[in-house]
């Protein structure tokens, strides 16, 4: 990307110069008491991410940054995201300005120049700014709210997502009126000291802590086995087996011992719960299950192990636990729901499978529930 240069109105968009641009980075709130080559290493960062610098025309002052943050090309999709200096954050009518010519030059981009066809921008509720900037955007849709996902200080706003779909006439929700919670930071405990099992009606979850190294070595391989056995490449395709691999790998090989837990029946493996894209500075993770044997399929365990290591890392503090189900799979769909699970938004055309783009239910742990309840809102 960053061959991309855009001269626009206003703005410009052109690559990282980390020398260059290091002093006016300074000036970033993320940068405040950073020295000039702390701010050479955060920006060679975002070069190396493909990331541009918003360029004010009328000083040639660099005010920003833009790029796009998890780009998987097998699904077309990406998440945009940019900041700005604390001169153009401060200035309300700037921002905004600023922001729609640079999302607009990017998201062509994105379509014209990366062959994506989904771009998706989570905003903060507590950032009203950067919320009315993309409501105003034409381009862009709002699709839907996760509650409670940033936190700031000790309160906890939702996220609002808004995405963009060449040629949509879909029509979405209207944007809510924000709910803020106050957190209990006293919740929140480390996991690591504990080698856990959590009971259901017909299976366990046990923490890996509780296996020795032989025995985990083996559970990865039936693991990794089993999942390539169910998405075949000609259905799903390389792309998903050889992340199945990766994630395994890490699953086991890594440092977070408390990132899954594998359920058991009889003294038998027969799949796993786990946390995806885990964000414990905000209180918030995703979480999905696997049953890879198929003797116990479609027997509500999906469902009921869901629920339990939910209702688990809520109680230990986690607030916002969300999960994706894929549109073209009525189970995958059933399976959260039945977990107690709400749906919040749709992700238009955002995963391949099946050999087609399909559609992405987002789901989130509900607030209705007497472990909801137990959070103090305002």
């Amino acid at each position: 990307m960053n061959y991309l240069r855009h001269d626009g109105a206003y703005v410009s968009l052109k690559t990282i110069d980390k020398d260059k641009n290091a002093k006016d980075y300074l000036d970033f709130k993320v940068m405040q008491g950073k020295t000039e080559e702390e701010a050479k290493e955060a920006l060679n960062k975002l070069a190396i991410k493909d990331y541009l610098a918003i360029i004010e025309n009328d000083t040639d002052k660099f005010v920003g940054t833009i790029g796009f943050d998890s780009i998987v090309q097998t699904n077309q999709r990406a998440n945009i995201s940019f900041d700005f200096s604390e001169e153009v954050n401060g200035n309300k009518a700037k921002k905004i300005l600023y922001g729609q010519k640079a999302i607009n030059a990017m998201t062509r981009y994105a379509f014209e120049s990366l062959n994506l066809r989904n771009v998706l921008a989570e905003i903060p509720a507590n950032d009203e700014v950067a919320v009315e900037l993309f409501r105003d955007l034409d381009l862009y849709d709002y699709i839907g709210t996760r509650n409670f996902s940033k936190k700031v200080g000790d309160e906890l706003y939702g996220t609002h997502m808004f995405e963009v779909v060449p040629d949509t006439n879909e029509e979405h929700l209207l944007l809510p009126e924000n709910k803020v919670l106050v957190c209990n930071q006293e919740r929140i405990v480390d996991l690591g000291k504990k080698k856990m099992v959590l009971n259901g009606s017909s299976f366990k979850l046990i923490d890996p802590e509780n296996y020795e190294e032989d025995e985990t070595d083996y559970l990865q391989e039936r693991f990794g086995r089993s999942l390539n056995e169910q998405n075949l490449a000609t259905d799903i395709g390389f792309y998903k087996t050889t992340f199945n691999d990766y994630r395994l790998s890490k699953k086991f090989k890594g440092p977070n011992r408390y990132d899954y837990l594998i359920v058991h029946n009889d003294g038998k493996v027969i799949g796993y719960v786990e946390k995806l894209h885990n964000d414990p500075s905000n209180l918030a993770t995703d979480i999905d299950v696997a049953i890879i044997d198929n003797d116990y399929k479609n027997m509500g365990i999906e469902s009921d192990a869901l629920k339990i290591y939910s209702d688990e890392l809520r109680c230990i503090g986690y607030v916002s636990i969300s999960s994706i189900g894929f549109n073209y799979s009525d189970d995958s769909l059933s399976v959260r729901k039945n977990a107690g699970f709400k749906k919040y938004a749709n992700r238009t055309e955002a995963y391949f499978g099946f050999g087609k783009l399909q559609d992405m239910s987002y789901f989130e742990k509900p607030f209705d529930d007497e472990m909801g309840k137990s959070f103090v809102k305002k």
